[in-house]
């Protein structure tokens, strides 16, 4: 089993074998461009509070909004005009906490984190650990928001 320590894009390349557990620290395998894509878990909840904030206020304001509408403008298409703005109030909550939602699921399904060039890994682990001859299993998944995990067997 190894951990890629969340510092690894600061870290050089370093390998540390004990028994059938190996710890990998290195910043070749996340691609330059990716970088900044890694979060914490602690960020993806401050993101979600942000939004859960930043939907209520906007709340208040399209209900302040529609009531002058209706109070002030004449005419039958004022009794559309609160659908119309809660439908689309939603539609800019769903925008805005879709992706944080497709995020945290990847987490919670762990899956593979799309920074890892796992062929990259593979082979840095037959080049560089000894006694390493083949890679039959190879498993990494992400367990929080900057916690990766991977299994070698």
């Amino acid at each position: 089993m190894f951990v890629i320590d969340p510092n690894y894009f600061i870290n050089p390349f370093e390998f540390a074998a004990s028994g059938k557990e190996i710890t990998v620290l290195e910043n070749s395998i996340v691609s330059k461009k990716n970088k900044k894509n890694v979060k914490s878990s602690a960020q993806l909840n401050m993101r979600g509070v942000y939004l859960h904030v930043l939907g209520d206020a906007l709340g208040s304001v399209i209900v302040i909004i529609s009531a002058l509408i209706i109070k002030y403008a004449s005419g039958k298409w004022t009794l559309y005009v609160d659908p119309v703005m809660s439908i689309l109030m939603v539609m800019l909550i769903l925008k805005t906490s879709i992706p944080l939602l497709r995020e945290s699921a990847l987490i919670l399904l762990q899956t593979v984190p799309t920074h890892i060039k796992i062929k990259e890994v593979q082979d840095r682990l037959l080049e560089q650990v000894d006694g390493v001859l083949s890679v039959h299993e190879f498993h990494v998944w992400q367990l929080a928001g900057d916690k990766i995990i991977g299994i070698v067997s």
